[in-house]
Formats: C-alpha cells, sequence, structure tokens
C-alpha cells in the first residue's frame, strides 16, 4: 500500500505530490489511502484507484471518466455532480455516499454496495448494477432506462417516479416496494421478489413477470396489455 506524509497531518498522501505524479503519466494509484482527501474538481481521467481508501473522500464535480475503482472503499464519499462515464466500480463500497447529479452513463456497479447512498438526479441509462446492493438507497426520480439491475436488493429504497423502461430486473429483489403508477414498459421482471409490492396503475406494457414472485402485491388498473404473466395469474 502507498504510504506518503498526509499535508494535513497523519499517514496518507502529499496530494500535491499525488496530482504532480498524475499530471506527468502515471495512472496506477491501487491501493492507496486518500481517506478523507479533498480532490473536489480534479481530473482523474483513467486513474486506477483499485482498492484505494477513499473513505469520506471529496469528488465533488471531479472527472473520473473511464477510472478503475473495483473494490475501493468509497464510503461516505461526495462524488456529486462527478463525471464517472465508463468508470468500473465493480464491488465498490459506496455505503452513504452522495452521488447526486453524477453521469453515470455506462459506469459498471457490479455487487458495489450502495446501501443509503443518494443517486438522485444521477445520469444513470445503460448502467450496470447488477446484483448491486441498494436497500435503503435514495434513487428517486431517475432514469434507469436499459440500465441492468439483475439480482440487486432493493429493498426500502426510494424509486418514487423511476422510470425502469426495458431495464434488466431479472431476479431482482424488489419486495415491500411502492411502484404505484411506475414506468415497466418492456422490463425483464423474470424471477423478480414482488412480493407485497404495490404495482397499481404502474405501467407494465410488454414487460416479463414470468417466474416473478408476486404474492400479497397489488396490481389494481396495471397495465399489462402484452405483458408475460406467471401462471398464477393466467
Amino acid at each position: 500500500m502507498l504510504k506518503y506524509t498526509l499535508l494535513l497531518g497523519g499517514t496518507g498522501v502529499d496530494i500535491v505530490d499525488f496530482k504532480q505524479q498524475y499530471l506527468q503519466g502515471r495512472r496506477d494509484f491501487r491501493d492507496i489511502e486518500l481517506a478523507g482527501v479533498n480532490l473536489n474538481w480534479t481530473n482523474l481521467i483513467g486513474i486506477d484507484l483499485s482498492g484505494a481508501n477513499l473513505q469520506n473522500a471529496k469528488f465533488s464535480a471531479a472527472t473520473l471518466r473511464q477510472a478503475e475503482l473495483v473494490r475501493a472503499n468509497l464510503q461516505g464519499a461526495n462524488l456529486r455532480a462527478a463525471d464517472l462515464r465508463n468508470a468500473n466500480l465493480t464491488g465498490a463500497n459506496l455505503t452513504g455516499a452522495n452521488l447526486g447529479r453524477a453521469d453515470l452513463i455506462d459506469i459498471i456497479l457490479e455487487e458495489a454496495d450502495l446501501t443509503y447512498a443518494n443517486l438522485t438526479e444521477t445520469i444513470s441509462k445503460q448502467a450496470n448494477l447488477r446484483n448491486a446492493n441498494l436497500c435503503q438507497a435514495n434513487l428517486g426520480g431517475l432514469d434507469l432506462s436499459h440500465a441492468d439491475l439483475a439480482g440487486a436488493d432493493l429493498r426500502g429504497a426510494n424509486l418514487i417516479a423511476v422510470n425502469f423502461t426495458e431495464a434488466n430486473l431479472q431476479g431482482a429483489n424488489l419486495s415491500h416496494q411502492d411502484l404505484t403508477g411506475a414506468s415497466l414498459r418492456g422490463t425483464n421482471l423474470q424471477g423478480a421478489n414482488l412480493s407485497d409490492t404495490r404495482l397499481n396503475q404502474a405501467e407494465l406494457y410488454g414487460a416479463d413477470l414470468s417466474n416473478a414472485n408476486l404474492t400479497n402485491a397489488c396490481l389494481e388498473q396495471a397495465k399489462l396489455a402484452g405483458a408475460r404473466l406467471p401462471v398464477c395469474l393466467l
């Protein structure tokens, strides 16, 4: 693990030296200690911070396009309005992180922990969130059309006005959720857990609900034209 003397005191990184090395062409900063560091508005395109400790770090409006952050610790980090297009955050810890207004187009968040994370107003089309933990996350108003959320855990998440059009929610856990009026057109919900979920007036045109668990789900006035339904509803 890379260790320097932090300018603010303690064990970590000389941030001036860190930025200088990046400007000189270095991109490999794997396993580095950057907890609490302020990198707001910093250009870090293509940087490799895999395994790095970035707990409570500040990346507001930073450019992290195509960055590698595999299994990085971003717990409590501020990534508001950051550019994370095509970034790889597989297995990253983003518990309680603020990603509001961030650009997450084509981001990889597979198996990432986003418990209690804030993702409001992010640009999230085609995001890869397979097997991600989104329990209690704030996703209110998000456009997740064409996103891959297969196997994701969305229990307790704020899903008000989320657009799931043609998203992949195969095997996802949406139990006890309120999806009243939600847009689920053409959505893959095969094997999804929708038990005790409110789907009143939800737009499920062409959705695939085969093998989904709809125990105690409410589908009052749901729009089901062209949808593939479990045998129990046929």
